[in-house]
């Protein structure tokens, strides 16, 4: 299967957090593209900061300040860079992986059963896989740029990029995609589930907006006020109001595409706190927004100010 996984030995496998689940973390074209033009820079300037393959999430997250710097600088839009930068990877190997598996990998795999392919695709949003996706001849010629540049780099280590090519790797790549990840955090997940779920009503019905192909629900702060972005979120993820799956977006959304010169500034909740948008029109290009309030700045006057905007995205 060649190295259509040694994607996955820098980065992605030590951020393995982010592998589980499938919710959007809100790609834009615009990211997948900047990737593709500057992924091996990219790379060059994370292992600058010390990051490789042997970190684990903690220690990794040490440096979070300075990947964010370096992923914006290279055009993957805030706030959650990050999240975006993994995302883009996974979804990239799944592509690389496609286009490579002949008709005798099939069988065999089938004989097998065994489906890398499709356990890594279930950690992949359908809409953020379709975003990469629609840019394909240029994420496959990065994934080449990546792959030649980590033979180059690791010319001298007793372990080549080639040996990513053998299944016993790949199965310890699913491995790591399968493990915790969550083993930091201070509350476990099905616990805060129930906590919000008691708290927030999910059955509550919204107006739907339809924006092309898009569909999305705009939960303004006096509808219900969230007291932090990690709520806001689970109350998205299960939202039963109107029939569908509905995620929440992680950038300015629906009302900041829409916005015009003049307008007051947009509270928006996304990933870790509350993004400010204050100078529209949006370039959508490089919309970081003007400012970021972290959960644990939050108030309960700014969290009166947020709004969540969801879509659609089964």
């Amino acid at each position: 299967m060649k190295k259509i996984f040694a994607l996955f030995a820098f980065f992605v496998v030590s951020f393995c957090v982010f592998a589980q689940n499938a919710k959007s973390v809100g790609l834009k074209d615009s990211d997948v593209k900047n990737w593709a033009k500057n992924c091996v820079t990219i790379q060059k300037e994370l292992k600058k900061l010390g990051l490789d393959e042997n970190d684990t999430y903690s220690e990794a997250m040490k440096e979070k300040a300075a990947v964010e710097k370096v992923l914006e600088k290279n055009g993957i839009s805030g706030p959650n860079s990050i999240d975006k930068y993994a995302m883009i990877l996974q979804c990239a190997a799944v592509i690389k992986a496609e286009s490579e598996l002949d008709e005798e990998s099939l069988a065999m795999m089938k004989l097998l059963k065994v489906d890398p392919i499709g356990d890594l695709k279930k950690n992949i949003n359908t809409k953020d896989y379709n975003v990469v996706n629609s840019n394909k001849k240029a994420v496959l010629k990065a994934v080449d740029d990546l792959d030649n540049y980590d033979s180059s780099s690791s010319s001298s280590s007793s372990k080549s990029s080639d040996d990513y090519a053998d299944y016993s790797d790949l199965s310890a790549i699913m491995n790591a995609y399968g493990a915790g990840g969550y083993d930091d955090m201070s509350l476990p997940e099905t616990k805060r589930k129930q906590e919000v779920l008691k708290k927030y009503d999910t059955k509550k019905k919204f107006k739907v907006i339809k924006s092309g192909s898009d569909e999305w629900i705009i939960v303004q702060p006096t509808d219900i006020t969230f007291a932090n972005s990690e709520e806001a979120f689970i109350y998205a993820e299960n939202y039963t109001g109107v029939s569908g799956t509905w995620c929440a977006a992680s950038s300015y959304g629906y009302l900041g595409s829409y916005a015009k010169k003049g307008d007051k500034p947009l509270y928006v909740w996304v990933d870790d706190g509350i993004a400010i948008y204050k100078n529209f029109p949006l370039d959508d290009n490089a919309a970081a927004p003007d400012e970021y309030i972290p959960d644990e700045k939050v108030t309960p006057a700014i969290a009166k100010k947020a709004i969540l905007q969801m879509y659609k995205c089964d």
